[in-house]
């Protein structure tokens, strides 16, 4: 069986200008958009992901940044630095935002659950920006 995890973050006020900053701050805390050299996204409440090349990026921010804009469920994953562990930075609505917890998903030792301290430690700098009142965090 597969283990893996999810953070949902209820707040306030999330758009396009907020959602590009969450992922301009996270590429700066040690996130990268790949370690293969395509980008995974998901836009306009599609749920089949789209792969491009890395250096196709600004053709795929803007993508993104229309789905947002017209509130549409966008999803893009993002890979810890020197590492398999990876995030889908999800929009849901100007309300929520989605951290699906996906490839080498990071364990507690010994207990086989997913070490949501080290995800919400290092995707601090998407709580700098929002003004959240709910975090919740799911292990499945």
């Amino acid at each position: 069986m597969s283990k893996t995890g999810a953070i949902i973050i209820e707040a306030q006020d999330i758009n396009t200008d907020i959602y590009r900053e969450i992922l301009r701050n996270l590429l700066s805390f040690n996130w990268c958009y790949t370690n293969n050299g395509l980008v995974s996204f998901m836009i306009n409440g599609s749920h089949d992901y789209e792969q491009e090349s890395v250096s196709n990026i600004e053709h795929i921010l803007e993508k993104i940044s229309n789905s947002v804009s017209g509130q549409m469920s966008t999803t893009i994953d993002l890979v810890y630095k020197e590492s398999n562990l990876g995030i889908g930075l999800g929009f849901i609505s100007s309300t929520r935002i989605f951290i699906s917890i996906i490839d080498d998903v990071r364990m507690l030792p010994g207990l086989g659950i997913v070490d949501f301290s080290w995800y919400l430690i290092n995707i601090k700098p998407l709580f700098e920006l929002l003004k959240y009142y709910r975090v919740e965090c799911i292990f499945d």
